[in-house]
C-alpha cells in the first residue's frame, strides 16, 4: 500500500512538474510576446513623435530659420523635382526629396548675396544616421550647383551625432537654437556668418 501510494505520489509529482514546466513555458512565451508588442509600441510612438516634430519644424520654419535666412520657406517635393531634373539623375533626386524638410531662403546681408538651401533631417533623438543622411543629401544638392547647408533637428542627440555633425559640417537645430551654423555655412562653400 505504501509502495502504491509512493508510486501515485511520484506520478502526481511528475504530472505537476510537467504542468509547471508547461506553465513556465507559457509565461515565457507571453513575456516574449509582451516584450515584442512593447517594442512595436515604442517604435510606433517614436515614429509618431518624429512625425509630429517634422510637422512642428515645417510649421515654424520662419521662426526656427528666420534668424539665419531671409524669408525661409519650405520647398515642395514637386518643385525640387522641377529644379533638379536636368542637374541630377532620378535616383539622386529621389534621395534628395526623401529629406524630411527642404528649405530655401535668401542669405542675410552679412552673409553675402544669393540663395541658400537647407536640407533638414528631423528626429526626436538625432543619431549618426540622421547626420549622415543630411550630409549626403546636401552633397547631392551641391552637385546640382546649389549653396546648401545640411541640418539635423530634434530634441536630443547622441554623442556619435555630435561628433559626426562636427566632422561633416552639419548644423544642429534643437531647443530653439541652431548650433554649428557658421561651420556648416563655411563648409558648404558659402560666405562666413558672424552669428553663431
Amino acid at each position: 500500500a505504501i509502495r502504491q501510494l509512493t508510486l501515485r505520489f511520484e506520478e502526481a509529482q511528475r504530472r505537476n512538474d510537467e504542468r509547471f514546466a508547461e506553465l513556465a513555458e507559457a509565461i515565457r512565451q507571453l513575456t516574449l510576446r509582451f516584450e515584442e508588442a512593447q517594442r512595436r509600441n515604442d517604435n510606433q510612438f517614436a515614429d509618431i513623435r518624429g512625425k509630429l516634430l517634422e510637422i512642428e519644424y515645417r510649421n515654424k520654419v520662419g521662426a526656427i530659420f528666420g534668424g539665419r535666412l531671409r524669408k525661409p520657406r519650405v520647398v515642395d517635393a514637386g518643385d525640387v523635382w522641377d529644379i533638379l531634373r536636368n542637374r541630377l539623375d532620378e535616383a539622386e533626386i529621389r534621395r534628395v526629396v526623401d529629406a524630411d524638410l527642404i528649405v530655401r531662403g535668401g542669405l542675410l546681408p552679412a552673409q553675402g548675396e544669393g540663395e541658400l538651401w537647407l536640407v533638414v533631417e528631423v528626429s526626436s533623438v538625432i543619431d549618426r544616421n540622421d547626420v549622415a543622411r543630411a550630409a549626403e543629401r546636401a552633397a547631392l544638392l551641391r552637385k546640382a550647383d546649389l549653396l546648401v547647408v545640411p541640418v539635423v533637428a530634434g530634441q536630443r542627440l547622441t554623442q556619435g551625432a555630435v561628433t559626426l555633425a562636427g566632422e561633416f559640417g552639419v548644423a544642429v537645430a534643437r531647443n530653439g537654437g541652431l548650433d554649428g551654423w557658421d561651420k556648416a555655412l563655411t563648409k558648404a562653400g558659402g560666405p562666413y556668418s558672424t552669428s553663431e
